[in-house]
């Protein structure tokens, strides 16, 4: 099976499959040629794995010759401006997923639906049909994920109709920390964490463009832990964004996130290593918030808001008001009526508790929180019990 996994072979499919053969720049070859052969030597995939990773691949692939045919048909794409995007980052299991959805149902925003991340091709109309096939096709996706893996949706909720995480978009120039969490691939992670992103952050503005081309909107609402170490990057795309930046014991955060990264990997591998995940997370959830902190001294501090994991959880609308005052917008009676809504109808544990021990991860919360002494002292992140 891994001999399938091959440049040449992914590549010819794709134009097979689309009948096209311009993927536009060729940056992208370097990211995917390391990824095969980091999938292809470490990541003991079994059948099944190797399968969703020649799919997830071959998805980006076709998005890249399906985004280069329009805009080559309509250049004019490339004029659209992203202006002032509303962007969460921070590192993973801090409350983002729950935080972008309350910004995206106000309908001055618009999130990045999972639909139109995964296929942005055909962009979206201004009155787009409830039916269309991508919907669905992710809504058929995420059951067969729920089939893989019970119980993944206490751990990581998801909706058809719900927003995706901006490393969707990045996956399609590879280089994407979701490639760092798929399945173990250290030969890639090392060469992503050295690699220069501006390339990706410029590809990831072209898709936004492209979305917003026959949908516009005011504002984008954006979010992925995977920004951390790339906020200059970031930056030099958005110049203008509005970054909520979340915090969250690390502790909670490296034992949650270990959970999940196993979680993952167990759909493609038979061999997981969840002591060794959370070693690994640890080493390089640290090294991210590091390198994040020493960026953020040269970027100015009135473009991010700091918001701490329990204020969220303890008042979810207040902390929206919070961000809004910050930033000098307006929140809507008809946004924080949807949010009360969104909230009612979606109380903790709704879809199951997400059930971890230090036990089982292997590192016990004090030797974490040690790693990042800095960061919690900087910007005095709370002990949770």
């Amino acid at each position: 099976m891994a001999s399938d996994l091959t440049l040449d072979s992914l590549l010819r499919e794709a134009i097979k499959t689309t009948k096209l053969d311009d993927f536009g720049s060729t940056l992208f070859l370097e990211g995917l040629q390391i990824l095969i052969n980091s999938i292809n030597g470490e990541a003991n995939l079994n059948d099944i794995g190797f399968q969703i990773v020649r799919g997830t691949i071959s998805q980006s692939l076709a998005n890249r010759l399906k985004i280069q045919d329009w805009i080559t048909r309509h250049p004019e794409i490339l004029n659209e401006e992203i202006a002032k995007p509303l962007i969460i980052t921070g590192l993973p299991r801090t409350g983002s997923t729950f935080l972008q959805t309350l910004l995206s149902i106000d309908p001055a925003n618009r999130g990045l639906h999972h639909w139109e991340a995964e296929k942005p091709c055909p962009p979206p109309e201004l009155v787009y049909s409830v039916t269309d096939s991508r919907i669905q096709e992710m809504h058929q996706k995420i059951q067969v994920i729920e089939m893989m893996k019970p119980g993944i949706q206490a751990i990581h909720p998801m909706d058809a109709g719900g927003y995706a995480q901006c490393n969707v978009l990045l996956n399609n120039e590879f280089k994407s920390a979701y490639f760092t969490i798929m399945a173990w691939a250290p030969i890639y992670d090392e060469w992503y964490y050295s690699c220069d992103m501006n390339s990706a952050y410029a590809y990831h503005k072209v898709i936004l463009q492209l979305l917003q081309w026959r949908l516009p909107s005011e504002g984008w609402v954006l979010k992925s832990p995977g920004h951390l170490p790339w906020l200059d990057c970031l930056f030099n795309q958005y110049p203008d964004a509005q970054v909520i930046f979340t915090h969250r014991d690390p502790s909670k955060v490296v034992h949650s996130s270990s959970s999940l990264v196993s979680a993952i990997h167990s759909m493609g591998s038979d061999k997981v290593d969840i002591k060794r995940n959370a070693a690994y997370q640890s080493r390089v959830l640290s090294g991210e918030m590091d390198k994040a902190m020493k960026l953020r001294e040269r970027l100015s501090s009135e473009a991010f808001f700091d918001l701490q994991f329990l204020d969220l959880i303890n008042d979810p609308i207040k902390a929206v008001e919070r961000i809004y005052e910050y930033f000098g917008r307006d929140l809507s009676p008809g946004h924080k009526k949807r949010m009360q809504v969104w909230i009612r109808d979606n109380p903790p544990g709704k879809r199951g508790r997400h059930r971890y021990s230090s036990e089982d991860i292997g590192i016990e919360p004090d030797m974490v929180r040690k790693n990042f002494k800095e960061y919690q002292e900087r910007f005095q992140v709370p002990i949770e019990k």
